[in-house]
């Protein structure tokens, strides 16, 4: 049997914006132990539509980090998809719960990974809800260095041509935006008004990532993109 070991950081719903309290998340971070020998070890959480009507959900998977040869993925109450599938529509009843689990597969390869599950209902799709993953670490490792990864205050968000990064540190070097597969879409070098041009980039939802001169990590925050 495999064995699976978490504690709870958190039990209260992490949301953005005024229609985000019809999903609760829980509990809104999880931490997991993953001993390389194990086939698989699974960060547990749930959510719950607190609405009294149906409502059709999409869920994206957002790796904030993992090591190579780590695999990921995600099972919902309708099934458990391939490492590959990143985003997911599932309809709830009134009062019905989801799990929201994410299974980490290690393949014998001593690592850590930190894996972030957006929940969204798709008639309110700014309005989304966090529930944060953490295998063996609570940051994300970049070379030798671990860093604590926080959420800089990205505004206007939605946004359709230029972001502000407010109170950017002198530490932030350069910031990247990323899909919410993972890939790489455009970079910036700081700036000393903290402002980031996006008018070229597609609407959807963005991860926007901060690192220093040592390319170390210093936040990731979300970021939507309106057209």
């Amino acid at each position: 049997m495999k064995k699976i070991f978490y504690t709870t950081l958190g039990l209260f719903a992490f949301v953005y914006g005024a229609n985000a309290q019809t999903i609760v998340v829980s509990p809104d971070s999880s931490y997991s132990v993953v001993p390389a020998a194990e086939f698989e070890v699974v960060g547990h959480a749930e959510w719950v539509n607190t609405t009294t009507q149906s409502v059709t959900y999409n869920w994206k998977r957002v790796v904030l980090c993992t090591t190579q040869g780590w695999q990921t993925l995600i099972c919902d109450e309708n099934a458990c998809y391939p490492p590959a599938t990143s985003s997911q529509e599932i309809t709830l009843g009134p009062g019905d719960t989801s799990r929201l689990d994410v299974h980490a597969r290690p393949n014998t390869v001593d690592g850590k990974a930190v894996i972030y599950v957006e929940v969204y209902d798709l008639a309110y799709p700014t309005d989304i809800t966090v529930a944060k993953f953490f295998f063996n670490t609570t940051a994300c490792t970049v070379g030798t260095q671990d860093a604590t990864i926080t959420q800089a205050r990205i505004m206007p968000n939605p946004v359709s041509d230029v972001f502000s990064i407010e109170a950017q540190t002198a530490e932030v070097k350069n910031i990247a935006l990323y899909n919410l597969q993972g890939n790489l879409v455009k970079t910036f070098s700081a700036n000393n008004q903290g402002q980031y041009n996006v008018a070229d980039v597609a609407a959807g939802v963005y991860v926007v990532r901060t690192t220093g001169l040592d390319k170390r990590v210093l936040s990731a925050s979300r970021l939507v993109i309106v057209r």
